[in-house]
């Protein structure tokens, strides 16, 4: 089952809960710099779950967490990491209880953003207008986060680069650019992935 992995926005470290060894394990595990893991000290802490969403905020280095199944319910509360320490928080709105969700941080509106689309397998993601987001200018490299978040909610065979015919043609735009996001700016993108997103997954859905 998942569990959640993110980038704690300081050093070479990432903070993993929950998954599944036949239960939802109480435990928290963390990068220590280097090549392996260690465990981090129990004490109040956000796990008993798994299928939980939780992504970092870029600004202060937290990871936050939300929901996720703890083997009877699905779960409602929200934790945030701040590299040491689980602390819950508490809203006047919420969203639902929910597992097997995805979240991710906007840094443009400084926002958490969760979605569940990707828990349907016949939903398919058509990667293309680039230049209408984020800073909406060429090379792009400011979307590469989202790209990468809908890479892993969705995986590559769900994916599909799109021409955006004629637009992306228009106010000085070109399609050189847009297919470089993919195939070259995206560096955790194996090749396999690039050619799945590029032309794969169109052939396997559309011939």
């Amino acid at each position: 089952m998942t569990s959640g992995v993110v980038w704690d926005g300081g050093v070479v470290s990432t903070t993993g809960i929950g998954g599944t060894d036949g239960g939802c394990p109480q435990e928290a595990w963390g990068g220590n710099g280097g090549t392996g893991f260690e465990r981090i000290p129990d004490g109040p802490v956000a796990c008993e779950r798994r299928g939980n969403a939780m992504a970092d905020r870029a600004a202060g280095g937290v990871a936050v967490l939300f929901g996720g199944h703890d083997g009877d319910y699905r779960r409602q509360d929200t934790w945030e990491w701040d590299g040491s320490n689980w602390t819950l928080r508490t809203s006047a709105t919420s969203p639902s209880r929910r597992r097997a969700s995805s979240m991710f941080f906007d840094p443009k509106l400084g926002k958490m953003w969760m979605q569940k689309l990707a828990r349907h397998p016949n939903v398919y993601v058509k990667m293309s207008a680039f230049k209408n987001y984020g800073d909406r200018r060429a090379p792009y490299r400011d979307l590469i986060p989202l790209v990468q978040f809908t890479v892993d909610a969705f995986g590559p065979e769900r994916l599909m680069w799109g021409s955006d015919n004629p637009y992306q043609l228009m106010n000085g735009n070109n399609y050189p650019d847009c297919v470089a996001l993919i195939r070259e700016q995206v560096d955790s993108l194996s090749k396999s992935e690039r050619i799945q997103i590029m032309r794969g997954t169109a052939e396997q859905l559309l011939f």
